[in-house]
């Protein structure tokens, strides 16, 4: 009997559609305290579990074919970790700001990564207005940290900015 890897990659690949969020464009990730909150929720579907092979090749295809939402920086940092260097295939990102960050650290670490993204084409930053109707600060402190990325200066990773919310 015929093993699934002994499939032609196409066949596969057109499989790994059906099974991964097939009515989604994207993958929302939101409010990720820990790696394993990723794999108890976003990537728990069974394809997953299969094999060490036929979990990279879902993994490669889900990163290559969809685009991200983020909750929270913090989230993003994590997903960009645990993926390793699979994320870097990752086309787009958007990003909810919608709350002050203190962490500093989670802002460089997140610069850092975004600078080695090579798939990267978009970074959509969704914010809020604080209650005193003023933009976030984060909201700029993140505009900055996308824009000096070496990957945004010259690669021409495209940069929007949505205010969402009154």
């Amino acid at each position: 009997m015929a093993s699934f890897m002994s499939l032609p990659p196409e066949i596969r690949t057109e499989i790994y559609d059906l099974c991964l969020f097939p009515q989604h464009d994207y993958v929302a990730i939101h409010y990720c305290t820990k790696p394993r909150d990723l794999v108890s929720t976003t990537f728990k579907s069974p394809i997953f579990r299969l094999s060490a092979q036929i979990r990279t090749e879902a993994l490669i295809r889900l990163f290559k074919t969809k685009a991200f939402e983020f909750s929270d920086l913090a989230s993003m940092l994590r997903l960009l970790n645990w993926a390793g260097d699979y994320a870097d295939m990752i086309k787009e990102v958007k990003i909810y700001v919608f709350k002050e960050i203190t962490d500093e650290t989670v802002v460089e670490q997140l610069r850092e990564r975004l600078a080695t993204m090579k798939g990267l084409k978009t970074i959509t930053l969704l914010r809020s207005k604080t209650p005193n109707g003023m933009p976030s600060t984060i909201w700029y402190n993140m505009m900055r940290t996308v824009r000096v990325t070496e990957k945004a200066e010259t690669q021409g990773v495209r940069i929007n900015s949505v205010r969402v919310g009154q």
